[in-house]
């Protein structure tokens, strides 16, 4: 299976690959070759932005790569349920499911919501 880039939390100089786990960030990785962020690979310590998730979006039988932020610490992905395009699903703490129909309808509920890229 391909992965998302060679950006990936796999290759950062913060993952802790026996555990799994952001040493910067102090999080576990459930996806390290689908998983990034603005760190990746940088040293230091200074946190910058959120971590995406890398995704591919498909729309009228073609896709694109992209990296789409997690959403108070609940990974986002695209789901193709029985058709041939994409939506963008994630379950928030209180288990209810949000979808949206593209990833550009996601990231303007993502900033709408008060977060920052």
């Amino acid at each position: 299976m391909p992965n998302g880039g060679l950006h990936h939390c796999g290759n950062c100089l913060h993952f802790v690959q026996r555990d799994k786990f952001c040493s910067l960030r102090g999080i576990a990785i459930e996806l390290d070759h689908w998983t990034t962020c603005r760190n990746f690979d940088e040293p230091g310590e200074s946190i910058r932005g959120p971590v995406y998730a890398i995704v591919c979006e498909v729309k009228n039988f073609a896709g694109g790569y992209c990296d789409i932020p997690y959403f108070d610490g609940h990974r986002v992905q695209t789901v193709q349920d029985g058709t041939v395009d994409t939506v963008v699903r994630f379950t928030d703490s209180d288990g209810k499911v949000h979808e949206f129909p593209s990833v550009t309808d996601y990231l303007r509920f993502y900033k709408e919501s008060g977060r920052e890229l």
